[in-house]
């Protein structure tokens, strides 16, 4: 491993000479032919650009960069959205890669690079890309709820109160003990509900779940009643769970048309639960975390997951075997990478089962940068150029994160049928698809220090 595996992906430094043509006289030696037919119209793509307030309300998002490449890498044409946030983007035929970048800010403010970059795309329109401002409360009404679970513990002793919300950024799970003052906003009016879960603090056979869905604008304090657990309907059910390897945990929840609800995280050794009474479409997911080690040089680590739904109260998860083969395929693209250039005949299309993606991602919560690359299980990764601005964003990076990931999701579609079609289930919005129910994934992240 080596310190500067992280600038690889840093290497558009120079952008590609521009040519020129001249013109060249010449004598007419008779009439003049009919004129040519016109050349057909240049293909385009419709590309969507949107940012996300912290309550996730979306407003159009203009001056998105949009950077087509060649099949090397170098920067064939660039381009930017317009004040709706949409552009239909001019495609040549030389074009093989597509860029878009942005930048996303979090909570306290820190605006960083957030890039995407789509290697060999020939999918059809790209779709909508969206940019998150957390410290922007566009279209939000926040307020501080104070929860009050105190009635709890008199009808259900020894069980723990939790309770999640979800914001744009993701979901917060926290046990509740007594009282906490909590952060809540609406998008657009609409209040996004509470997930509230009773779980045994001793390991019996027992749960239970309920939804807090209010105008909480107009609430200051929110005692939590035993009433609102009561009834079949509340109460959880196991799940038998079968994972064929060792796992360090594994978590249940929910698909419905707010989000995933009702996450419940059981270690190996514990009962998990799942509240079909509540919910119609349940998944589980079991997933593993390994230390590689750590060097002079920084630390690596490997993580594998396997997900599906849950039908009649059961599930078999299917964890990869293939972690020496992952990481070794993983290990040639960052040799490849810290020795400058493209990386060659890469291939994890024969490592794992229902893989659809290769994704290398350079991250740094630090900084708030983010720039993933989307690719083919197999094929050749260029040396990518950005525009000089993201590399100097890229360039402030504190604690960086270099993430190689092959995922799935047992779709049997060559990439760009995939493509299209996640973009077709992104459009029609609403609950998650049963497409995106069996999941798998394998992932080697280094964490390298810099000098």
């Amino acid at each position: 491993m080596k310190t500067t595996l992280w600038w690889s992906l840093l290497l558009a430094t120079t952008l590609a000479a521009c040519g020129g043509s001249s013109d060249g006289g010449g004598d007419d030696s008779g009439p003049n032919p009919p004129p040519p037919p016109p050349p057909p119209p240049p293909t385009t793509i419709a590309v969507e650009t949107y940012q996300q307030s912290q309550c996730g309300a979306e407003s159009p998002l203009a001056d998105v960069d949009l950077v087509v490449h060649r099949a090397d890498g170098s920067i064939l044409s660039t381009a930017k959205t317009g004040s709706d946030g949409t552009l239909d983007l001019v495609w040549p035929d030389e074009a093989a890669h597509l860029t878009v970048a942005g930048q996303s800010v979090s909570g306290s403010g820190v605006s960083g690079a957030d890039i995407i970059t789509l290697i060999d795309w020939d999918s059809g329109d790209p779709g909508r890309f969206t940019f998150s401002d957390n410290s922007s409360d566009e279209g939000c009404q926040c307020t501080s709820v104070i929860l009050d679970g105190s009635e709890i513990a008199a009808q259900y002793s020894g069980m723990d109160l939790v309770y999640t919300v979800r914001t744009s950024g993701g979901t917060s799970t926290r046990y509740l003990y007594g009282s906490e003052t909590i952060a809540l906003c609406a998008n657009n009016g609409e209040w996004t509900p509470v997930d509230l879960m009773l779980v045994s603090a001793y390991g019996s056979n027992e749960a239970y779940a309920a939804t807090l869905d209010m105008d909480f604008s107009t609430q200051e304090r929110v005692v939590i009643q035993p009433s609102w657990f009561e009834g079949e309907a509340h109460q959880g059910q196991l799940v038998d769970l079968v994972v064929n390897d060792n796992y360090g945990y594994s978590y249940s929840f929910a698909e419905t048309p707010i989000g995933r609800q009702h996450y419940y995280f059981a270690s190996p050794d514990e009962s998990i639960f799942h509240f079909p009474g509540l919910h119609e479409h349940n998944l589980v997911q079991a997933y593993e975390f390994i230390g590689l080690g750590s060097e002079v040089e920084g630390t690596a680590a490997y993580m594998r997951a396997s997900r599906d739904r849950i039908r009649d109260g059961a599930a078999s998860l299917v964890l990869p075997l293939t972690q020496n083969q992952f990481v070794d395929e993983a290990t040639r693209i960052l040799v490849g990478m810290s020795e400058g250039g493209e990386v060659a005949e890469y291939d994890f299309s024969q490592i794992g089962e229902g893989r659809n993606l290769l994704t290398v991602t350079l991250m740094d919560n630090a900084t708030n940068n983010n720039w993933r690359v989307e690719a083919p299980l197999a094929g050749t990764l260029p040396e990518l150029e950005l525009p000089t601005l993201y590399l100097e964003l890229l360039g402030t990076m504190e604690a960086p994160e270099l993430v190689i990931s092959s995922y799935g999701y047992h779709q049997d579609l060559d990439l760009h049928d995939y493509r299209r079609q996640v973009r077709t289930l992104v459009q029609q919005g609403g609950q998650r698809s049963e497409f995106f129910d069996r999941y798998v994934y394998e992932t080697l992240i280094v964490m390298p220090n810099l000098p």
